[in-house]
């Protein structure tokens, strides 16, 4: 995922970015461990993220999570442009569970976003 980032943005140079719909923060957390110099927001409808700090000690032995870390619940269709000023935004498995009819609403705050 990176990769894909990282052929269109220069990760060196930015300073913030959203996981959309980051469920349990995995992916969310590997790129703030890549990326310290990245605040790195991930935001969900539920709170599977709240888990993360354990499984985190657990596999990965870490005593907390890094301070560039930020998780957020929020409600459907939140608007997120307002406080979240980002320089990339990322997804993954997460549109095929939205409602089609929402999408173009989500697509558009996403992209005010940045």
């Amino acid at each position: 995922m990176l990769d894909w980032i990282g052929a269109e943005l220069d990760l060196q140079a930015a300073t913030a970015m959203m996981d959309f719909g980051c469920g349990g923060g995995i992916t969310t957390l590997g790129v703030a461990l890549r990326h310290p110099q990245i605040r790195v927001h991930g935001v969900d409808i539920g709170d599977k993220f709240r888990q993360l700090p354990d499984l985190a000690k657990e596999q990965l032995h870490l005593q907390h999570l890094p301070d560039n870390l930020h998780f957020h619940q929020i409600e459907p269709l939140q608007v997120l442009a307002e406080h979240h000023a980002v320089d990339a935004v990322f997804s993954w498995s997460v549109f095929e569970h939205v409602p089609q009819s929402q999408i173009p609403v989500i697509f558009a705050d996403l992209y005010n976003s940045l």
